[in-house]
């Protein structure tokens, strides 16, 4: 038999008992691998997202993002259409943004591009998620397959528009687009560059409840999700469901990747949908540092700079990041620093 609906607070009890077994669990699992005190590396974890606004508003940040994601997928999931293709269809959100960034920056106005930016963003997000959705009605291909290896065939494809539009040439990476003009950059929202994501994961929080649960498209995707022949008995087309299912996931997937590209990093990656920037450049320390320099800044670039000056004064190593830190760092100076600790002989450089 079906089970019955829980009461609110046993559905929730059960959701709080299992995050206090797994936290429990996790700490067991890293004082048998590491030795380290779970809480020490619990409070680690905890200052490292919350300690100052900075990375609070960052933490917010990156949880919109994932919750874009997670809300994209959503309708495909509830009708048990296994799109595992959402880095995929958010990367070619990413190349149809940046797309507009190099090709049009400077050469139309910035309403206008920023027009093309969204349009081309869920026309290939939208694209991504139809091609399977499209074989798998007609052909009845498998769903998690299909969806698995557009992954990597959207990361092939960002890979050579990479190489094609790499700066400077040789490098194998875009760095950062417009960044002297900033044309097709999204404006900020009351002075923060953080709060366009976080809006627009709450429009979405707000439209897919509505479009689920109130609309007779939602409807359609639980019947189809229940049962295939329920839906084709009571006449629901389940072929269209899927491909329209499948356009609206892969388009809002387009989305994310417009904010991931044209406000978050200003940049194309193949790793961006994870948080990696391949074009921030590590150089490793090699002797003794005396001091750390946080304070200085490119004026004319608007880039973050962190040198370490050797002992010997022979060696100065630059870590510069694409990200633009400028007022971050004026909010919170004891935030971005170096700590240098010899391992295993050699000195390596934490930030």
């Amino acid at each position: 038999t079906k089970r019955k609906n829980m009461e609110w607070y046993k559905a929730w009890g059960v959701r709080i008992l299992c995050i206090v077994i797994a936290i429990i669990l996790c700490g067991v699992l890293t004082t048998l691998l590491t030795g380290l005190n779970p809480i020490s590396v619990y409070s680690v974890m905890l200052k490292g997202a919350f300690s100052t606004a900075r990375r609070r508003w960052a933490l917010f940040q990156s949880t919109a993002i994932l919750l874009c994601i997670s809300l994209a997928l959503t309708p495909a999931f509830k009708m048990r259409f296994w799109n595992v293709g959402g880095e995929g269809q958010v990367l070619m959100g990413c190349l149809g943004a940046s797309a507009c960034m190099i090709t049009l920056g400077g050469k139309v106005s910035n309403p206008i591009l920023y027009i093309l930016m969204i349009v081309s963003s869920l026309f290939l997000g939208a694209l991504w998620g139809f091609l399977p959705a499209f074989f798998g009605a007609k052909y009845n291909t498998n769903a998690t397959l299909f969806t698995l290896m557009m992954n990597y065939i959207a990361t092939q494809i960002v890979a050579y528009f990479i190489i094609l539009w790499e700066n400077p040439k040789g490098s194998a990476h875009i760095g950062v687009i417009n960044q002297k003009t900033h044309a097709g950059w999204l404006p900020k929202i009351g002075g923060s560059e953080y709060l366009l994501s976080i809006i627009v994961a709450g429009v979405l929080v707000v439209f897919m409840y509505i479009y689920l649960n109130y609309t007779k498209h939602g409807y359609e995707i639980s019947v189809v999700g229940e049962s295939v022949r329920t839906a084709k008995y009571v006449g629901i087309n389940v072929k269209k469901v899927t491909l329209r299912t499948m356009i609206l996931s892969g388009a809002i997937c387009g989305l994310t990747g417009l904010i991931l590209s044209g406000n978050i990093n200003h940049t194309l990656t193949t790793t961006i949908v994870s948080g990696s920037l391949s074009n921030d450049t590590y150089i490793g320390i090699e002797d003794s540092p005396a001091e750390s320099n946080c304070k200085e800044f490119s004026e004319e670039t608007n880039n973050f700079k962190n040198s370490t000056e050797c002992k010997n004064g022979r060696e100065i190593h630059t870590r510069t990041t694409t990200l633009n830190v400028k007022e971050e760092f004026e909010q919170d100076k004891l935030d971005v620093k170096t700590n240098c600790q010899k391992i295993n002989g050699q000195f390596v450089e934490e930030k």
